[in-house]
């Protein structure tokens, strides 16, 4: 319990990766400073990649979301 305790965020991650595999969904984050985004493994699941198989930036994302 106490390693629970010490390490929040990560216990928050994966509650949050469970939810989204239980529910086939995915988040994402886009930091407009850096041209980064994240995307969870559940967003690579819902467009059929392997999850963090490549990193993604705001023209990867676009490009493999909408490649026309």
């Amino acid at each position: 319990m106490s390693s629970i305790l010490n390490n929040p965020i990560s216990t928050e991650l994966t509650q949050l990766n469970h939810v989204e595999t239980l529910i086939k969904a995915g988040t994402w984050i886009f930091d407009l400073q850096q041209n980064e985004i994240y995307w969870s493994d559940g967003v690579f699941n819902m467009l059929g990649y392997k999850p963090q198989s490549f990193a993604v930036d705001f023209e990867v994302g676009t490009n493999t979301i909408h490649p026309d």
